[in-house]
C-alpha cells in the first residue's frame, strides 16, 4: 500500500477536528498515522489465535487467557512511553474480540458484548503501574489516537459491515472509559478523598460479565510514580490536549502572516518533542566528591533538596539541610511548587518523592546539556522520561501567573506575623504602618495592583523590598504567591510531551518562527536546532528519577569546571566509577589509589545498577559555546525574511488617528534604552505637537518603506523595525541631540522632580546641545544642587566659608574636566553657554523652598565668599587674568557658575563683585586661603607667581626718614662719588663703566618708576630702603665680573656708612639695617623692595648682553622656578619698562650705542673693525668724566628723558614727574 498523500475524496481530520495534517491522514479504508505506512481498515489482521484444544474447558480457558494477554497489548500499544502503535493496538483489539466471541459461544458471558469486553479489560487497566496508567491516558489523549479513532468513525460509516472496524472502535472507547476510571480512583486514593477500601476495584465493579478471568496482578515498576504525580500529568494532559486543537489556527495564521512554507502546527510540536531532556550537574556533586553520593542510589529515586529536608533524624539536621539554599528559598520553591501544582495539597505535608525534579528541553543538542550553567555534567535522559513530565516556558520560578486580589492582601496581612523566612525585627517593620520597610512594601503591592496580572519572574527584581535581605525577600516571595497564585493561569501555560505544540502563545511569534525554521530544517535533514529567546523550556518530572532506569548518558565536559582540577586519587575514583557505570572492570591502577571505603562503595553502585549500564563520554565544551549565537544569528536573519507585513501595513494605518500615534510615540519613548525611566521622565511633557503629526507620519512611513523588508540591526523584529522607525522620525523632527539629551535624563537622576527640571530645560533649548555635552552640563549642576542643598539644610554658621569654597572649587574643577574630555564641540554649543548655563540649572535642580533659597544666597554672599569671587573674576579674566594657568579653566567655570547663581537667585543676591584690581601680590592670606580650598592649583600657580611680599620693617624713627624725591636723589648724587672713582684711570672701570655712575644713575631711575607703578597698584614701597639700596648696590665694588655675596656685603656697608652721614646713626636700626643688607646681598630679602632692587639692576643689563625677560623679577609670573604665569596686562608694563630702558642706555652709554654694529661686524668677520669701534666707545666713556660734577651727570641722564617723553611715558611720569612735583 503506497503512502497517503492529498487523497482525494477522503475528508481529512484537520478540517473538522482541527487537527494538525501531519499528525496523518485518511484515505479510503485506511489511514497513515505521520510518517508510518498506511494501515488497512478493511483487513484488520489481528493477533495470532493459538489452538484452543477440543475440551470446552480448555476452550474456555484458552479464550480467557487470550482475552487477557490482547487487553494487555492493547494497553502496551497505548503506553510503554513511546509513540502510539496503531497497528498493534487494532490487532490486538481485534484478537481480543475473537477471543470473547468464543467465549460468547461457549456460554460464558453474562450479559452483552460490551460488558464482556469491560471484564476482559478491567483487570489489566487495573494491573497497570501509576507511569504506566499516566502513559497510557497521555497517549489516549494524542492526536495520533484521535486520528485513528476519526479513522475508525470513517469506515464504519463508509463500510457498515466491517465487523472489525465496529470492535476496535467499540473496544477502544472501552478501553478509555476504564483507564479514565481506573486514573479517577487512584486520585481519589491519592488526595484523601476516599480510603482505598471504599473505592471498589475495576474488577469488581466490571468483571461479572466473565467469571475467573484471573487475579489482578498490579505491574511492579520501580520507584513508580505517585498518586498525586498521576493526578497532575492527567490534570495538565487533559488541559493541554483540549487547547491543542486551537493550534492549528495558530499556527496557519503564523505562516499566511509570514509568508512560511507549509507547515502546521505538529511539525511546531515535534521540533521540540524531537529533543532530549538533559540534566546538568557539578561533577563533585555526581560522582561524591563534595557532598551527598547519588550514584550510591542509582536503583532508587534521585534525591533533591526536600528529600534532604524530610529525611532529617532531628530539627538540627533539619534546619542544616534547609540553610543549604536558605530558608527564603525552600519556602519560595514550595509554594512556587504548590501553586502550580494544586495537587500538592495544603492540607496536608508533601512528601518528597510527589515534587517534581527538573530537566529541560535540550533544544539546541549540545553534547554537554541545555543548561551548563547549573553543571558541566550532563545526563541525558531516555525518550520515555519526556512523557512523565510537565513543561513550561522558562522555568516554573518565571512561568508562574499571578493575580492580585483585595482578598489575597487581607490573607497577606493576616499571615505574615507567624511567616518564617524574615527576622521578627524586620516582619514588625513591616507591619508598623508608618516605617520604612512597610513603605516599601506597600510600594511593591501597588505595583502588583496595577499590574493586575503578573508573572513569578519579576520576583527576580522588581517586586523586591529593598530593606530585606535576598533570602528574605525571597521568603516574602513565597508568602506572595500563596497569597495571589492564579492556579487555573497557570495550568494553561503548561503542556504534556504530546501537546507541547500549545507553548506556541507563551513562546510568542518571534520563538514560534524559529521553530518554524527548524521544521523546515528537520524536514531537509538536519537537526532542528533552536535558540530561544526564552532562558529554556524546563521540564518538571513527575515521578522519581531512577539513574540506572532513566538516564541514556552522561556526558562530562572536559575543558571546563571541576574535571580541569581534581586531583590523581580524585581522578582514579571517577574513571573507577565510570567503568562500573559501563559494565566494564575499573582499570588495576585506578584501583590501587582507592580506599577500602570506596572500593565498597564501588560495589555498592554495582549492585543498585542491577545489571543496568550507563554510557559515559567525556566531551569538550568549548565547540559548543558559540552554539546559541550561530543558531540565533540564523533565525534572526529568517525572521527577517519573513516580517509580518499586514500587521506593519496595520501600523501604519492606526497612527493615522492622533491618539494612536500619541500612543506610539510614547511607547517609543517607553521601549528606548532606559525606557521606563525615560517615559516617565517625558510623560506629562508634549514632546511632539499636533502640529507636527503630519511630518512625523511622513518620516515614520518613509523608514518603514526603507527598511521593512531589508532590516538593519536594531530592527530584529515587527516591534523593533516599528519602534525603530519611530524613533528615527522623532530624531528627524526634535532633533537627534534633543532626543539624546532626554534619553540621558533617566542615568542622571532617579529623582523625578529633577528628571522633569532637566526635561524642561532640554526642551527651553533652542539650539540643544550634543548628549555628551548635556551630559557634563547637567551632572556638574546636579553636584551643585547637592551642595546647595547641603547648605540649606545646615544650620547657620555650621558650613564655612572654606567648606562651600572647597565643595564650589570641586564642583568648578568638575566642569572643567567634563568640559576638557568632550570632542570638539559644534558651532552653538561653546565651552561658555554651558558654563553659563550651570549654575542657573543647578539652583532649579535644587528645588528649593524660598526659605532654603535665602540660605543658599547668605551662604554664597558673605564676605569671603565676594573676595574669593572677586579674585577669580581677575584671575579668570581672558584679558588680564591666567590664562597660561592649568588653572585658569576652573577660574573661569567657577566664575561662570557663581555668575549663574547670581542670575537664578535674582535680588535674593547681591551682584557680582568688581574683579580684583591691585597687583596680584597684594591678594590678602585669607582670599589665598580660600583660593586654595576651591582650586588649590591655581593657588599653587599664584602664590608662586606673585607670593606675598612681607612688608619691610620699620625705622627706629621714622621722622628723620628722608620722603621727598629730592631727598633720595641727594642721597644718589652724594654716594656717586664712589663710582667716580672707579672710572678713573687705573681703577677697574676705566673705559668701560660698566658698574659706574651711568649704571647707578639709570637703576635709581627704574627703581623710582618701578616704586611709583607698584604704589599706583597699592602696594607700600620703602622707597629709602629701595633707592639707597640700589645707589649703594655696587659701591663695594672692586672689579667686574659677576657679582660675589663679600663685594655686595662691602656695598651694603657703605650704603649704610653714608645713610647713617646722612640721616642719622640711630635712625633706622638693627631689624631695619639686617633686612637692608639682605635685599642686596643676593636679593635674599623677601620683601617687595629687595626684588624692586633686583628689577631695576637687571634692566640695565642690555648695556652687555641681551635682555631676558625671565630674569627680570617686576610682576614677572612665566614658566620658570615652578607652576608660574603670564598675566598680560602686567606683561605690557614689563615690555614698556624695557623698552625704555634700552632706549636710555642707548642715548647715555657710549658702550651700549656701538652693540649692535659691533655684532654685525662680527658676524661679517671684520672683527678688527669691531676692535676699533669698541676703541672709539671706551674713549666716548673715557671722555664722560668731563662731567666731573655728579648733579652736571646725573642732569645728563635725566636731560635725555626731558626731551624725549613720548619715548619715556613711564619714567617721566613716575620718576621725573614727581621729582619736578
Amino acid at each position: 500500500m503506497t503512502q497517503l498523500h492529498e487523497v482525494h475524496g477522503a475528508r481529512q481530520p484537520m478540517q473538522t477536528a482541527g487537527m494538525s495534517p501531519s499528525v496523518g491522514r485518511l484515505g479510503p479504508h485506511s489511514v497513515q498515522i505521520g510518517a508510518n505506512p498506511p494501515i488497512r481498515l478493511d483487513q484488520i489482521k489481528g493477533n495470532k489465535i493459538p489452538f484452543a484444544g477440543f475440551r470446552t474447558a480448555t476452550k474456555v480457558a484458552s479464550a480467557k487467557a487470550g482475552a487477557r494477554d490482547n487487553a494487555a497489548s492493547a494497553l502496551r500499544a497505548l503506553g510503554g512511553g513511546k509513540a502510539l502503535d496503531a497497528r498493534g493496538l487494532l490487532n490486538s483489539c481485534k484478537a481480543l474480540q475473537a477471543h470473547l466471541d468464543r467465549l460468547s459461544q461457549l456460554g460464558h458471558i453474562n450479559g452483552d458484548m460490551d460488558q464482556a469486553v469491560l471484564a476482559a479489560l478491567a483487570p489489566e487497566v487495573e494491573s497497570l503501574s501509576n507511569t504506566e496508567l499516566s502513559s497510557v491516558y497521555q497517549c489516549l489523549l494524542s492526536p495520533e489516537t484521535e486520528l485513528l479513532k476519526q479513522a475508525l468513525q470513517a469506515e464504519i460509516r463508509a463500510n457498515p459491515g466491517n465487523a472489525d472496524a465496529l470492535a476496535a472502535a467499540a473496544n477502544l472507547f472501552n478501553l478509555e472509559a476504564l483507564v479514565i476510571k481506573e486514573l479517577s480512583n487512584r486520585v481519589i486514593v491519592a488526595q484523601g478523598l476516599a480510603p482505598s477500601t471504599d473505592v471498589p476495584a475495576l474488577s469488581d465493579q466490571y468483571g461479572a460479565a466473565i467469571a475467573d478471568m484471573g487475579e489482578v496482578r498490579r505491574h511492579e515498576t520501580a520507584s513508580d510514580m505517585s498518586g498525586v504525580s498521576l493526578h497532575v500529568l492527567a490534570d495538565v494532559a487533559t488541559d493541554s490536549a483540549l487547547r491543542r486543537g486551537n493550534m492549528e489556527s495558530v499556527a496557519q495564521d503564523l505562516v499566511q502572516r509570514r509568508a512560511l512554507e507549509p507547515i502546521d502546527a505538529r511539525q511546531l510540536g515535534d521540533v521540540l518533542r524531537s529533543t532530549d531532556l538533559t540534566i546538568n550537574v557539578d561533577l563533585e556533586f555526581l560522582f561524591g566528591m563534595n557532598g551527598p553520593k547519588p550514584l550510591l542510589k542509582a536503583g532508587g529515586a534521585w534525591e533533591h533538596i526536600f528529600h534532604s529536608i524530610e529525611s532529617a533524624p532531628d530539627e538540627e539536621a533539619r534546619q542544616a539541610a534547609i540553610e543549604v539554599k536558605g530558608q527564603g528559598y525552600i519556602l519560595k520553591r514550595d509554594n512556587v511548587e504548590r501553586a502550580i501544582f494544586p495537587e500538592l495539597s495544603e492540607d496536608r505535608p508533601t512528601v518528597a518523592s510527589e515534587r517534581p525534579t527538573y530537566a529541560a528541553l535540550n533544544l539546541l543538542h549540545r553534547q554537554t546539556g541545555e543548561a551548563a550553567p547549573y553543571g558541566t555534567v550532563a545526563l541525558h535522559l531516555k525518550p520515555e522520561v519526556a512523557r512523565r513530565a510537565t513543561y513550561t516556558v522558562n522555568d516554573s520560578f518565571c512561568a508562574l501567573q499571578l493575580r492580585f486580589s483585595d482578598a489575597g492582601y487581607n490573607a497577606l496581612l493576616d499571615l505574615l506575623p507567624d511567616w518564617s523566612g524574615i527576622s521578627e525585627e524586620h516582619k514588625l517593620e513591616l507591619m508598623r504602618p508608618a516605617s520604612k520597610l512597610r513603605h516599601q512594601l506597600d510600594h511593591v503591592l501597588e505595583r502588583m495592583e496595577e499590574l493586575g496580572s503578573f508573572r513569578g519572574d519579576l520576583f527576580k527584581n522588581v517586586l523586591q523590598v529593598a530593606g530585606l535581605d535576598a533570602d528574605e525577600n525571597s521568603a516574602l516571595a513565597g508568602l506572595f504567591i500563596k497569597v495571589f497564585k492564579d492556579t487555573d493561569a497557570t495550568r494553561k501555560t503548561m503542556a504534556t510531551y504530546d501537546n507541547l505544540e500549545t507553548l506556541l502563545p507563551e513562546l510568542g511569534d518571534v520563538n514560534a518562527v524559529s521553530l518554524a525554521r527548524a521544521a523546515v530544517d528537520r524536514q531537509n535533514g538536519g537537526t532542528g536546532r533552536v535558540a530561544l529567546e526564552c532562558q529554556y523550556i524546563e521540564a518538571q518530572l513527575h515521578a522519581p528519577l531512577v539513574l540506572a532506569r532513566d538516564v541514556q548518558e552522561i556526558v562530562i565536559a572536559m575543558d571546563f569546571g571541576a574535571y580541569t582540577t581534581i586531583n590523581p586519587d580524585q581522578k582514579a575514583w571517577m574513571n573507577a566509577v565510570i567503568a562500573v557505570l559501563e559494565g566494564k572492570k575499573p582499570a588495576e591502577a585506578d584501583m590501587a589509589r582507592l580506599s577500602p571505603e570506596q572500593h565498597a562503595e564501588l560495589g555498592a553502585i554495582r549492585e543498585q545498577l542491577g545489571g543496568a549500564t550507563i554510557p559515559v563520554r567525556l566531551a569538550m565544551q568549548e565547540p559548543e559555546l558559540g552554539l546559541p549565537g550561530e543558531v540565533q544569528h540564523e533565525e534572526n536573519a529568517f525572521y527577517a525574511d519573513h516580517f509580518d507585513q499586514v500587521f506593519i501595513n496595520d501600523t501604519l494605518e492606526a497612527i493615522n488617528d492622533d491618539v494612536r500615534l500619541a500612543e506610539f510615540i510614547r511607547e517609543t519613548f517607553r521601549l528606548s534604552p532606559n525606557g521606563t525611566a525615560l517615559f516617565e521622565t517625558i510623560r506629562d511633557t508634549v514632546i511632539i505637537s499636533k502640529d507636527d503629526y503630519p511630518a512625523v507620519r511622513a518620516a515614520f512611513a518613509e523608514a518603514v518603506e526603507q527598511f521593512r523588508h531589508h532590516p538593519v540591526e536594531g530592527q530584529r523584529t515587527e516591534n523593533e523595525l516599528l519602534i525603530d522607525c519611530m524613533r528615527r522620525a522623532i530624531r528627524q523632527q526634535i532633533g537627534a541631540e534633543r532626543l539624546d539629551c532626554l534619553a540621558a535624563i533617566p542615568g542622571l537622576t532617579a529623582s523625578p522632580t529633577q528628571r522633569r527640571q532637566l526635561r524642561d530645560w532640554v526642551m527651553a533649548q533652542t539650539v540643544p546641545l550634543s548628549k555628551e555635552a548635556f551630559h557634563a552640563l547637567a551632572s556638574t549642576a546636579l553636584e551643585g544642587a547637592a551642595l546647595l542643598n547641603d547648605m540649606a539644610a545646615q544650620a547657620p554658621g555650621a558650613s564655612s566659608d572654606e567648606d562651600v569654597m572647597r565643595r564650589l572649587g570641586a564642583v568648578a574643577g568638575s566642569l572643567r574636566q567634563k568640559l576638557d574630555d568632550l570632542p570638539p564641540l559644534p558651532e552653538g554649543q561653546a565651552e561658555g553657554r554651558i558654563m553659563g548655563a550651570c549654575g542657573g540649572l543647578a539652583l532649579a535642580l535644587a528645588n528649593a523652598s524660598p526659605e532654603a533659597r535665602r540660605r543658599m544666597a547668605e551662604g554664597l554672599n558673605t564676605p569671603g565668599q565676594r573676595d574669593l569671587s572677586s579674585l577669580l573674576l581677575r584671575l579668570g579674566d581672558s584679558v588680564d587674568g591666567f590664562s597660561q594657568a592649568p588653572g585658569f579653566k576652573d577660574a573661569r567655570a567657577f566664575n561662570a557658575i557663581r555668575s549663574g547663581l547670581c542670575a537664578a537667585f535674582g535680588n535674593a543676591m547681591e551682584k557680582a563683585p568688581a574683579p580684583f584690581a591691585q597687583e596680584l601680590s597684594l591678594v590678602p592670606q585669607d582670599v589665598r586661603a580660600g583660593l586654595r580650598a576651591a582650586l588649590p592649583g591655581l593657588a599653587d600657580t599664584l602664590d608662586a607667581s606673585f607670593p606675598p611680599h612681607p612688608a619691610f620693617p620699620a625705622a627706629a624713627q621714622p621722622g628723620r626718614m628722608p620722603s621727598t624725591p629730592a631727598q633720595h636723589r641727594r642721597f644718589l648724587l652724594d654716594i656717586l662719588p664712589i663710582y667716580h672713582d672707579h672710572e678713573r684711570p687705573g681703577n677697574f672701570d676705566y673705559g668701560t663703566a660698566y658698574h659706574g655712575r651711568g649704571h647707578i644713575c639709570r637703576a635709581f631711575i627704574f627703581a623710582s618708576t618701578m616704586a611709583g607703578i607698584m604704589e599706583g597698584m597699592g602696594h607700600e614701597v620703602d622707597r629709602t630702603a629701595l633707592l639707597c639700596g640700589i645707589a649703594g648696590h655696587d659701591a663695594g665694588r672692586e672689579r667686574s665680573g659677576a657679582d660675589t655675596p663679600e663685594q655686595e656685603a662691602a656695598s651694603a656697608r657703605l650704603a649704610l656708612d653714608l645713610m647713617h652721614r646722612s640721616f642719622g646713626e640711630d635712625t633706622f636700626g638693627k631689624a631695619y639695617e639686617e633686612e637692608f643688607t639682605q635685599s642686596i646681598i643676593g636679593h635674599a630679602s623677601p620683601t617687595l623692595e629687595s626684588m624692586l632692587l633686583n628689577a631695576a639692576d637687571s634692566l640695565d643689563i642690555v648695556r652687555v648682553k641681551d635682555f631676558d625677560f625671565n630674569c627680570f623679577p617686576f610682576l614677572r609670573g612665566g614658566t620658570q622656578e615652578g607652576p608660574k604665569t603670564v598675566v598680560p596686562e602686567y606683561q605690557g608694563l614689563r615690555e614698556q619698562l624695557h623698552e625704555e630702558a634700552y632706549l636710555l642706555a642707548r642715548m647715555t652709554d657710549p658702550r651700549t650705542q656701538v652693540k649692535d654694529l659691533c655684532a654685525k661686524l662680527a658676524e661679517a668677520g671684520k672683527l678688527e673693525t669691531v676692535v676699533e669701534v669698541q676703541h672709539a666707545a671706551s674713549d666716548a666713556v673715557i671722555g664722560q668724566l668731563a662731567l666731573e660734577k655728579e648733579e652736571d651727570f646725573l642732569a645728563f641722564i635725566e636731560g635725555k628723558i626731558r626731551a624725549h617723553p613720548d619715548m619715556f611715558p613711564l619714567l617721566t611720569r613716575y620718576y621725573l614727574n614727581p621729582l619736578d612735583a
